[in-house]
């Protein structure tokens, strides 16, 4: 008697779970999740859309980091040492973020080479290239090149190449740059120093 209550009891809860599944039907899927509608844009391929937003939002952040900036930097562009004195703490700041807190040594550049490479690197008719070093920081220096003009120089210019090129591609001694790309080489023919 026992087991058969027992087996009439599985019986039945066996067939309660099967009826209350085959009964109850799942419910539709919401067209659209609350607080939503539908996304009904005709084109099929979003990504120029998408572009123009992230476009709209970048320009909008320059807006507001130009308006930004005035609250931490007062320029005073009355003489050289004016604006030196405005910008001196956020500066210093910016040093301190980045942890360029070394003291550098005095500007000091010099001509450097050896029989296999010596110190004039190239010369034209308007001027003459020399390879240069100069001081960074203590036991830290930095080397490019120097374009001197055989006249006196119209200007001043620091040159820096781009991550895949080269100071000896800008002036047109290595391979790599069209002509009308070498830009340093142009500048150097139209009489300006350049420290590349």
């Amino acid at each position: 008697m026992r087991y058969s209550i027992h087996s009439w009891f599985i019986q039945s809860a066996i067939l309660a779970a099967v009826a209350l599944s085959s009964s109850a039907s799942p419910a539709a899927p919401p067209e659209s999740l609350p607080g939503t509608v539908p996304l009904n844009w005709p084109e099929e391929d979003l990504s120029g859309r998408m572009m123009d937003g992230a476009h709209r939002f970048v320009e909008q952040q320059i807006e507001e980091a130009l308006a930004r900036r005035k609250r931490f930097w007062k320029y005073d562009p009355s003489s050289p040492a004016a604006w030196e004195a405005s910008i001196r703490e956020n500066r210093q700041r910016l040093r301190e973020i980045i942890g360029a807190v070394d003291t550098r040594l005095p500007p000091r550049i010099e001509r450097f080479g050896d029989d296999a490479a010596p110190a004039l690197v190239a010369e034209t008719a308007r001027y003459r290239i020399y390879q240069v070093r100069w001081p960074v920081l203590d036991g830290v220096s930095a080397e490019g090149l120097l374009v001197q003009p055989m006249t006196a120089a119209k200007a001043h210019l620091v040159v820096l190449p781009d991550c895949n090129q080269s100071p000896e591609q800008l002036l047109g001694l290595a391979p790599g740059l069209t002509a009308e790309r070498q830009f340093a080489r142009r500048l150097a023919e139209s009489g300006w120093k350049l420290a590349e």
